[in-house]
């Protein structure tokens, strides 16, 4: 990973204070920013409107709002080209939807209980591949029984570009940041996500984050639990990433999730609520990579604006612990982003020695939008994989920048459900304020997140010191207490899952991952937990954070978080 000056990777004061709380300079005027890009808040709008984005790439050197971070940057020749993302909007993810509809149809012909859809995956191709007569899945349609099996192979087939010593550095990384990527993620990856109308008209179609339209805060923190589920169980091992694992079901959960999801938003589609033609596909390949580097980029870039790393948008070295980890982070998200669906060649994180082949097989086979995200064979795979990363985000920002009336009501409904997470709870001030320090002041005004005030920027910077700083310092030089750390950051999590999650579909009598609607279909809207069971999530609870030593032990930490935060924040 490309790095220059040296940092200790515990961050420090200076670098903290550096972030703009204010309007900046860099940001271009506002109607530079939606010049030729109308906003539409109606996902309806006759397809005749103009799109929600721009549709043609800017001339090279010209400097162009990046989408978040008041951030603008020169248009290179090395971006991706805006034409073939918007060839991408065209494209979901077959191999899933597929699946689906073979698993969905057995379901109905036959009510075959479904407790989630990975396990109702693995139970059809056991049954085709052991030719059960007796199962109803090999009753399927052949085209049904290929679909299954197609999805199958991909999902438990490990590519050959794979490197789990990589792996296991990036998720080590992950927790040993978890305090502050909570942070990000929250209130920096998901609203950098809500700027693109496109997006929000899928989730408003939805109502998946925003609380069904009835305005509850809790259905909002549920699913923000939900999401720290699936990377929790990602980052756990690299067992848990591994077929079979946990954390792979859980991702695979997701995948099955954003195709409900497409399901039910194209059957509004048909109705005239949904406008395929001004929004793309729902949850199509462009949306997906999108989603994606706001949980890679934005959030390396938001560990850089809170002092913890460097050389990410800024020249600096981190030290050598630091640089493998974020290296192994980004590769880590390679893996994942490829059990999400996204094509190889669009994946913008595969090692650029993979990336060549991929990109150029994909190009003869004709595919829409091939190798747009991948990464140039020709970058040194450890000192550019930042600046791709960078291009590639800022070419998808810039793009798919167009905040609506939609996102407005997704970003308060987000900031809103924050205070219902444990352990901290944090108020409304706080997220309010982070997502300044993180987004910066061009996009957060842009998603009608109210001004701050400098008492409140004070406090999260202490935040940052006194509570976030110390747990990261802790993992760095205290090795022994990596376990601790880790296991700590699991428990306090599936304290959220129980409060939040298992204990209300269990109330419910949920026996499945995804409630049904009339004739058995499946509504992906109404997913109770998208990642796992309520079984499984119990499961996990007891492996994890069901030990009362272990609590014990954690306790410190739950402490040194939530002591710290109520101080700093007097709440």
């Amino acid at each position: 990973m490309a790095s220059h000056s040296t940092h200790d990777g515990t961050g420090s004061d200076a670098d903290a204070d550096r972030t703009p709380t204010s309007a900046t300079t860099l940001a271009e005027p506002a109607a530079a920013t939606t010049s030729g890009c109308p906003r539409h808040d109606d996902a309806g709008a006759d397809a005749s409107l103009h799109p929600p984005r721009r549709l043609v790439s800017p001339a090279i050197g010209e400097r162009v709002f990046a989408g978040t971070m008041d951030r603008t940057v020169a248009w290179t020749a090395h971006h991706p080209r805006i034409e073939d993302l918007e060839a991408l909007r065209t494209v979901g993810d077959p191999l899933a939807d597929d699946a689906l509809d073979a698993l969905l149809a057995a379901r109905i012909t036959a009510s075959v209980p479904i407790h989630d859809l990975v396990s109702a995956l693995r139970d059809a191709a056991t049954a085709l591949d052991a030719h059960d007569a007796t199962s109803p899945y090999t009753q399927l349609a052949p085209h049904h029984q290929t679909a299954i099996r197609a999805l199958w192979a991909q999902v438990t087939t490990v590519p050959d570009w794979v490197d789990w010593t990589r792996v296991k550095d990036g998720q080590d990384f992950y927790y040993q940041h978890a305090t502050a990527m909570a942070w990000i993620l929250a209130m920096g990856s998901l609203l950098t996500v809500y700027t693109a109308a496109s997006i929000g008209a899928v989730l408003d179609a939805t109502a998946y984050l925003t609380g069904h339209g009835k305005g509850d805060d809790r259905v909002v923190a549920r699913r923000i639990v939900e999401t720290g589920h699936m990377i929790n169980l990602a980052m756990w091992s690299t067992d848990a990433l591994r077929p079979g694992g946990e954390g792979w079901a859980s991702v695979v959960n997701v995948r099955f999730l954003h195709a409900l999801v497409r399901r039910r938003v194209l059957a509004k589609a048909k109705v005239g609520t949904y406008s395929v033609a001004l929004h793309g596909v729902p949850v199509n390949q462009e949306d997906m990579a999108f989603t994606g580097l706001s949980f890679v980029a934005i959030v390396l870039m938001g560990l850089e604006r809170l002092g913890f790393i460097s050389g990410i948008t800024t020249p600096g070295r981190n030290p050598p612990d630091l640089a493998k980890g974020i290296d192994g982070y980004v590769h880590a998200w390679a893996y994942i982003q490829y059990l999400s669906g996204i094509r190889d060649d669009v994946n913008p994180y595969i090692p650029p020695s993979a990336a060549a082949k991929i990109a150029e097989e994909a190009r003869a086979a004709g595919l829409a939008g091939a190798g747009a995200l991948a990464p140039p064979a020709t970058e040194d795979p450890g000192a550019d994989t930042c600046t791709h990363l960078l291009r590639v985000m800022d070419a998808t920002g810039y793009h798919l920048y167009s905040p609506s009336a939609t996102a407005h009501a997704l970003a308060a409904a987000l900031l809103n459900g924050i205070r219902y997470v444990p352990p901290t709870y944090l108020p409304n001030r706080t997220s309010r304020t982070v997502a300044r320090l993180l987004l910066g002041d061009r996009a957060t005004t842009d998603l009608g997140v109210p001004a701050t005030s400098e008492a409140d920027v004070v406090a999260a910077r202490r935040t940052v010191r006194f509570v976030f700083r110390p747990l990261v310092a802790a993992w760095r030089y205290v090795p022994v207490l990596r376990p601790i750390i880790r296991k700590a950051l699991m428990y306090l999590h599936m304290r959220a899952m129980q409060e939040l999650v298992l204990r209300p579909a269990s109330a419910k009598g949920t026996e499945f991952a995804f409630h049904t609607g009339n004739g058995g279909e499946m509504e992906g809207s109404a997913a109770v937990c998208p990642f796992a069971s309520v079984a499984a999530g119990k499961t996990v609870e007891k492996e994890h954070g069901g030990s009362a030593v272990m609590a014990i032990g954690l306790g410190v930490v739950v402490a040194a978080v939530t002591v710290g935060v109520t101080a700093v924040w007097r709440v």
